[in-house]
């Protein structure tokens, strides 16, 4: 998929926000000497336009450490500027310098309304969205710097990102559902493990968002916990559609009891929990 690199990196950061279910997401770019905001979404990102404050902010701290930095509390880390983050609603953040050039030429912050949002399995999440950020990054300064495209050109890159979903017909009806996910590999010899987050969920397979992209018949291991379940759920799965970062999977574990070739109902999500776990 092509798409205008401003455009990519938007959705990249929209991707992001879903994955680590934060309330907001931005990427700044240098301009001159300022930092300014390019991408933006959720409510407590900044206003695309703003400047970052790089004197004295937590985001200028990352960006002279060139250092991811994490603050699980606005309201105790000294680094922050508490009032500041009070008036816009954030209570904790992270932010990571983006490169270009050899030099930090962007900052990419998530952000959230909740004190502790973020683990390890956030950071995991932002450093992969960050490095996919910085292979777009040096065309869209490239952009910025010509100011704007010549009429009939358009300035593309090849995206790992997707612009809208396309509806396809199910087999079996998936129930929505929004949870961290972790997807194991073994794409590189050893495991890797890749944070997500489920769009949806039914008892062949599920829709989700992942931190990087999979391919059509790559299997992994998927681990999951749904709401009303007790343990965490644990299924081999197959890759079988991949679209940018949202991917479609199914289940291929034997099952323990015979299960009916198609529904026409959506699965209740009160009986998800159980029905996955006895398919184990």
């Amino acid at each position: 998929m092509h798409l205008r690199p401003g455009a990519a990196i938007q959705i990249l950061a929209e991707n992001a926000q879903y994955i680590t279910g934060a309330t907001g997401a931005a990427v700044a770019v240098q301009s001159g000497p300022e930092m300014v905001c390019r991408a933006s979404t959720g409510i407590t990102a900044p206003p695309l336009g703003s400047q970052v404050e790089l004197a004295s902010s937590f985001s200028g701290e990352s960006v002279r450490r060139d250092q991811l930095l994490r603050c699980d509390s606005v309201e105790s880390d000294t680094r922050v500027d508490a009032e500041s983050c009070r008036q816009l609603g954030i209570a904790s953040l992270m932010v990571m310098p983006l490169h270009a050039g050899g030099r930090v030429a962007g900052l990419f912050q998530i952000l959230s309304m909740q004190p502790h949002a973020f683990q390890d399995r956030d950071v995991s999440a932002l450093k992969r969205v960050g490095a996919m950020m910085e292979a777009i990054l040096p065309s869209w300064l490239d952009q910025e710097a010509q100011e704007q495209d010549p009429p009939g050109e358009n300035t593309s890159v090849s995206s790992p990102v997707r612009s809208e979903p396309v509806p396809k017909p199910r087999r079996w009806l998936r129930t929505p559902i929004g949870v961290p996910i972790s997807v194991t590999t073994l794409r590189s010899g050893v495991p890797e493990e890749i944070p997500g987050r489920t769009w949806d969920v039914c008892e062949k397979g599920m829709g989700l968002i992942l931190a990087a992209q999979l391919h059509s018949g790559e299997g992994a291991i998927v681990e999951f916990l749904l709401p009303f379940a007790a343990h965490s759920i644990r299924r081999r799965s197959v890759v079988r559609h991949q679209d940018g970062l949202r991917h479609g999977l199914e289940f291929v574990d034997e099952l323990t009891e015979q299960a009916p070739l198609h529904r026409e109902v959506r699965t209740p999500l009160f009986m998800l929990p159980k029905i996955l776990a006895g398919h184990q």
